[in-house]
């Protein structure tokens, strides 16, 4: 769901985040949501594999995680790239997602 769209608003609203501000990503996992580090934790530990080692950094209190979060949020396309579109990944990528 787009944070734009009236359900994300609700969402947001609920979790008591700025409406205006759609820099975050949500996870909600059956009735509970997750913002900012703590979604990019929790679905790292349900992708499993690789990427359930990550989850030992919800030991780190909240605060910590989420300042960090921002600061690569920030910075993301300096890091990563921009595209203009979304990529759309070849049938060998679908396999291992």
């Amino acid at each position: 769901m787009a944070l734009q769209s009236e359900e994300g608003q609700i969402v947001l609203k609920t979790l008591e985040l700025s409406t205006a501000d759609l820099t975050t990503i949500i996870y909600r996992r059956d009735n509970a949501y997750y913002s900012h580090s703590s979604a990019v934790l929790e679905i790292l530990h349900d992708r499993g594999g690789p990427w359930k080692p990550f989850y030992i950094f919800k030991l780190i209190p909240a605060f910590v995680r989420d300042y960090l979060y921002r600061s690569v949020s920030k910075s993301r396309y300096k890091i990563f790239g921009r595209n203009d579109s979304c990529l759309i990944p070849e049938k060998n990528v679908k396999k291992m997602l």
